[in-house]
């Protein structure tokens, strides 16, 4: 009798903006090589073309085409675009990323589990966690380098960007390949976490609640996240910002290291980035 093989848990993975999925996987090579026993990596172009990012000459010069996410209503009075525009460009993410998540509940297996997103890519996460229908089965969310505010996927979604009139695409200068990273360190963050990964942080069913039950709703994203930003990201109050105002700080992971706007490469890293991925997935079961 054959023998049904169960897909691994899987993690959708989106890439910043200017870059494509290629990229983002070489730029992520070492956490997926320390967590490719556990899950499955599904990295995924988005739906719009765009000038290469900063970091991508001379290094990926020739991994084009290159992609960004959709616009917000932000960027209205700064670029020729309109309502409509923006709307459709909204849905066209959305029904992308839901064709990834139907085909992999599809399979029998687990599905897609989690998120791992950079840049530009964690504004759109924030927003798959948004996504009361798509964010089932979600157990996580990766967040590097977080830019902030969310990217929503449906127009129903809340707005948190309290006057924020700079969104879309962010460019600057960075080394993707910043030889001078080292371990991660501890946040000064109260829900930060450790050198080893370690996580005081509850589950759903166990973190604390008010006494008529309402205080787990007052954080728009009740999904354990994991935050990683380097020191010197000219963004990193961006990435402070986007998890201050849309994640359960019970549910919340901060992992820092010495680096600039850039996914950290160094095994240390990925070695912590991977401790705190599993232990949080394996609370969730």
């Amino acid at each position: 009798m054959a023998t049904t093989v169960v897909p691994l848990p899987a993690i959708l993975c989106l890439h910043g903006a200017g870059t494509n999925s290629s990229i983002f996987q070489l730029q992520a090579r070492r956490i997926v090589a320390t967590l490719q026993s556990s899950f499955r990596f599904i990295f995924i172009d988005a739906p719009f073309g765009s000038p290469p990012g900063p970091g991508v000459h001379p290094a990926f010069t020739d991994l084009g085409p290159f992609y960004r996410w959709h616009c917000d209503s932000n960027v209205i009075d700064e670029f020729d675009i309109t309502l409509e525009d923006v709307e459709r460009e909204r849905w066209q993410v959305r029904d992308l990323i839901a064709s990834h998540i139907k085909s992999e509940r599809a399979t029998g297996g687990p599905g897609i589990v989690g998120v791992m997103a950079f840049s530009q890519g964690t504004r759109v996460a924030t927003g798959l966690c948004l996504d009361k229908e798509l964010s089932r089965g979600i157990e996580f969310a990766i967040l590097i380098g977080g830019t902030f505010p969310s990217l929503e996927l449906t127009a129903s979604t809340p707005s948190h960007d309290d006057g924020y009139e700079s969104g879309g695409m962010i460019w600057f200068e960075y080394d993707a390949y910043d030889k001078g990273l080292e371990s991660l360190y501890r946040s000064p963050s109260s829900s930060s976490s450790s050198l080893t990964g370690s996580s005081s942080s509850p589950t759903p069913s166990t973190a604390p609640s008010s006494a008529d039950g309402n205080e787990w709703n007052i954080y728009p994203v009740n999904i354990p996240s994991i935050h990683v930003q380097g020191t010197a990201d000219p963004w990193r109050s961006e990435g402070d910002r986007l998890r201050e105002t849309y994640y359960n700080p019970d549910l919340t992971t901060v992992l820092k290291f010495r680096g600039r706007h850039q996914v950290p490469t160094g095994t240390p890293e990925a070695n912590i980035i991977a401790e705190s991925v599993i232990s949080t997935y394996e609370a969730s079961m």
